[in-house]
């Protein structure tokens, strides 16, 4: 909003925090909402709820198993007011809060109107939830399922350390080497080569905790699963062979990521409100630094541990009728 209103903004976000007009009439026509949502991203679309079923698979200790929406719909549906208003006062406090502000505004009024409309708003006793670490993975996991699909597609998912740990930003760029643009080695092999898929993704889900890289794909009619695992694992076991050179390409790549995500305020501001979620608000300036002191060698040594057949859950989404 303009920088003027900055007030009506404070205004907003503080009776937010302080306490939400909760009826039984509200709630069910917000019940309504997401129950839509769930069905629109996860059901309504081929392959939709491919993540849904995988995370399940791959976590099955830690909370990650579950999307925030839900893993069904009866979890939407069986949620209570009293549940909703508990849930709300256990985390929406200012002790449990960072607020952001960025744009063309004064640091020192930005302090008073924190105080003016947050200061006042009482402490509250968080819940506090022992978040159970999920343990190695010792063999590979897999499971089939049927859909309305045209394609075979094979969704891969890999453990990887938590956000606040270096070998997390090794398993970033690896994704990077594998699937960003067409120089990348997924989309020259699988892609172009031996057009074995119409386009193949990996991509970091950025957790907190420990979490997951993905690799996904679709296989070009014709084609076997069996052809499309074979060529895969071909192109992970290649990244021993990674050069400094495609590493370093990589690199200037994701710097001037960095650079063009200051360029815009809304980024900014995500950026050091994410910062300051894992522990180190200085990261928003640092991040940088630590991909440029990234050795080929450790991105070598994450490929083989983290890409190990064993820490890999296998999610195949097969058209109906499949043999």
């Amino acid at each position: 909003m303009p920088s003027n209103q900055l007030e009506t903004a404070f205004w907003l976000e503080s009776d937010r925090m302080l306490e939400l007009n909760f009826s039984q009439e509200k709630l069910d026509i917000q019940k309504s909402v997401v129950i839509e949502e769930f069905k629109q991203r996860y059901l309504n679309q081929p392959y939709g709820d491919a993540h849904l079923k995988l995370r399940q698979l791959h976590f099955q200790v830690h909370p990650y198993q579950w999307a925030t929406i839900g893993k069904e719909i009866s979890h939407i549906e069986e949620a209570t007011l009293d549940e909703v208003r508990e849930f709300f006062f256990g985390y929406y406090a200012p002790n449990n809060a960072t607020l952001v502000v960025a744009g063309d505004v004064e640091p020192a009024r930005v302090l008073e109107l924190a105080h003016k409309w947050f200061g006042d708003i009482p402490r509250r006793k968080l819940k506090k939830h022992p978040i159970p670490q999920e343990p190695p993975q010792g063999e590979a996991r897999s499971m089939r399922v049927q859909g309305d699909v045209p394609l075979e597609a094979v969704y891969k998912m890999y453990h990887v350390p938590a956000h606040t740990e270096r070998a997390y930003y090794l398993t970033d760029i690896l994704t990077d080497i594998l699937s960003n643009g067409k120089s990348s080695r997924l989309f020259q092999v699988m892609v172009k080569e031996k057009q074995l898929s119409p386009q193949v993704n990996a991509f970091s889900w950025g957790m907190h905790d420990p979490g997951a890289v993905s690799i996904d794909g679709r296989v070009v009619k014709g084609k076997t699963i069996e052809a499309y695992e074979t060529a895969l694992q071909e192109v992970l076991d290649s990244l021993q062979e990674l050069t400094e050179e495609e590493l370093q390409r990589v690199k200037n790549k994701l710097e001037a990521t960095f650079v063009m995500q200051k360029t815009t305020i809304l980024n900014k501001a995500m950026g050091l409100a994410i910062s300051d979620s894992l522990g180190d608000p200085a990261l928003v300036n640092t991040t940088a630094e630590i991909y440029r002191a990234i050795s080929l060698e450790e991105v070598k040594q994450a490929a083989a541990t983290y890409f190990a057949p064993s820490n890999c859950s296998t999610l195949y989404y097969l058209p109906k009728n499949h043999a």
